[in-house]
């Protein structure tokens, strides 16, 4: 009676351990993940703001952008007056000297040319700021997308390893017991193995994409970066492909700096057609020999006979040619992103809507691929219950309902990255 009894006990713990595992495995994907994070976790919004503080790359363009301004000034200059001051001494002991104060004069328009051309560049150079700061916050945005694709993907590692583990202790209980053969063990600790280097990768991942993150932020602390929000699909509606196509040709700061650029050269060549043609200068003198003073006014006229500014007016041309084949040359670049990026965002809404359920156009429900595994691994757990399955089948499906809901993370992180490169592409949003 008493070794029914030890049985009996014996059983009882087997089941009772079952039952700890069918419980993990409807709360093991609601489980924190088990990683070193800073005491901090940030939102996006609080990283793309420290991007814009702190990026190396925009502080340069920042500075290209000042020194563009302080061209403008030099542009704005007028030429100085020249000063002559000269004194002789004479044989009869007698001195004379003069004064003869100079003043150039541009002729042809070079200085409002001057600061037409420098107004031009400086505004190129903050549309290239602009610019850099669309391609900042798409870097940001991307390594924010996979940093939390991966702590999802951490989390889900960590619930599988929990339930390999209890499966093994399971059996090594019922391998004890005699209830199991060697090989159903060492199978159950082969795969929670496995499982542990899946955990390990998972980890390796997050750490990687967080790397990333400070790389985008242009943060000099080495220390991990977590973001709370969750993942969730961004709400978005797409226009045409034409409103993309246009929204872009009107914002993209890359095709603006383009066109600017070519305003520039437009207004080099009149500077350097204007710099062909002679300045004057006009001359006051003031002279005294012997004792008399003398007065008088000259002037000074080059004569251009050989050089006329030839090769720069060349040049400007050429400059001008080359600024309007770049234009052509990013816009046709703005036109293949955005096909692109349309295509990657259809792409990967329809593969997110594979997973969720919907109503389709005749009124029923299509029912989506995590909806069944959930229904599938809901039906193993009842059957699990009654008896009607072994262990294994039921970790099996819990195992393919956690695959499934890997594969939706992913499935949600690529969705979201092609919203964020969606939105670069058309230059919805360069931060300001």
């Amino acid at each position: 009676m008493i070794n029914e009894n030890m049985i009996n006990e014996t059983m009882t713990s087997a089941i009772l351990a079952a039952i700890v595992v069918f419980s993990f495995s409807q709360t093991a994907l609601a489980q924190q993940a088990t990683q070193t994070a800073p005491p901090r976790a940030y939102t996006l919004g609080e990283l793309e703001t420290a991007a814009l503080q702190n990026n190396l790359s925009l502080a340069v363009s920042r500075l290209d952008v000042t020194q563009s301004e302080k061209d403008v000034v030099t542009a704005g200059l007028r030429p100085n007056p020249v000063a002559n001051i000269t004194g002789d001494v004479l044989n009869s002991g007698s001195t004379q000297y003069g004064l003869v104060l100079s003043v150039p004069i541009e002729l042809g328009g070079k200085r409002g040319y001057r600061i037409e051309s420098a107004e031009a560049l400086t505004n190129t150079a903050r549309l290239r700021l602009l610019d850099n700061v669309r391609q900042t916050l798409l870097g940001v945005r991307i390594a924010y997308w996979d940093v939390l694709g991966a702590q999802e993907s951490v989390r889900i590692a960590d619930s599988n390893l929990t339930t390999y583990d209890k499966l093994v202790a399971l059996n090594e209980l019922r391998f004890q017991q005699h209830q199991i053969a060697q090989t159903e063990l060492l199978r159950s600790q082969l795969a929670s193995e496995q499982a542990g280097l899946q955990r390990s990768e998972a980890a390796l991942n997050l750490r990687k994409a967080q790397n990333n993150l400070l790389l985008a932020l242009g943060s000099k602390d080495a220390t991990p970066i977590a973001v709370r929000d969750s993942l969730r699909p961004l709400s978005r509606v797409i226009p045409s492909f034409e409103q993309l196509q246009q929204t872009a040709f009107t914002r993209r700061a890359d095709l603006l700096a383009a066109r600017s650029l070519k305003q520039a050269a437009e207004a080099n060549q009149r500077l350097q057609e204007a710099n062909g043609m002679f300045d004057v200068s006009v001359s006051a003198d003031y002279l005294v020999q012997q004792g008399t003073p003398f007065y008088g006014v000259s002037g000074q006229i080059p004569i251009p006979i050989f050089n006329r500014n030839q090769g720069e007016r060349e040049k400007a041309v050429i400059k001008l040619e080359q600024s309007d084949r770049q234009a052509d040359f990013v816009a046709l670049g703005v036109t293949t992103d955005v096909q692109s990026a349309f295509a990657e965002i259809q792409t990967r809404t329809a593969a997110l809507q594979k997973f969720r359920s919907a109503v389709n156009s005749s009124g029923s429900t299509d029912i989506g691929i995590l909806a069944r595994a959930t229904s599938i691994k809901t039906a193993s757990e009842f059957a699990y219950k009654s008896g009607s399955i072994s262990l294994l089948e039921l970790l099996d499906a819990v195992r393919t309902y956690n695959d499934i809901y890997k594969s939706y993370i992913d499935a949600l992180t690529l969705y979201n990255k092609s919203i964020a490169t969606l939105d670069a592409a058309v230059g919805a949003d360069n931060g300001e």
